[in-house]
Order: structure tokens, then C-alpha cells, then sequence
């Protein structure tokens, strides 16, 4: 389901300002009183929640499928070790 250009406004103004009713009135819809802004009494499920959240996920590239990383970096080892010429053990 794709969203309309209002949708993805409301949606962007909802997650600024988090109050539905301003967001819906910037988003461009029109309202004839303040009550009629209101766009839902009802709580949304649990399922819908972790929808709106992928889907939020989605439009801000929060979430990756898959990273691929590749390097080429040379390894260099230094023996800087100086050997003990007095031996300890015997």
C-alpha cells in the first residue's frame, strides 16, 4: 500500500510535532471545526504499531537487508623484540 504525498506529510509532521491534530491541518486537509480534525480514538494493535514502525523504518533507511563491506589493507608485522642472550634456565 502506497502512501499519498498528504499521507507521507502527515506522517512526517506527526513525528515532529506528535499531536495529530496539528499534523493533520499541515499535512493540508481541511477541517471545518477543530473537532473534526480529530483523526482516531481508537488505540492501535500491537500488530499495526510494529507495521507503522517498519514502515517508518523503511522511509528513513533506519533498517539495512544487507551491508556489504569490503577492504584491502596491508598487515605489516614488526619484530621489535630483542632476543635475551643470558638464557635463565640452566
Amino acid at each position: 500500500m502506497k502512501l499519498t504525498e498528504r499521507q507521507k506529510a502527515f506522517c512526517d509532521y506527526y513525528i515532529e510535532t506528535l499531536n495529530a491534530t496539528e499534523s493533520y491541518k499541515k499535512a493540508g486537509y481541511k477541517v471545518k471545526t477543530n473537532g473534526a480534525a480529530r483523526v482516531n480514538n481508537k488505540t492501535p494493535s500491537t500488530r499495526d504499531r510494529v507495521k507503522a514502525a517498519e514502515l517508518l523504518g523503511k522511509r528513513y533507511a533506519l533498517f539495512t537487508e544487507k551491508v556489504n563491506v569490503e577492504g584491502n589493507m596491508g598487515v605489516t608485522i614488526i619484530d621489535d623484540v630483542k632476543e635475551d642472550d643470558n638464557n635463565d634456565e640452566g
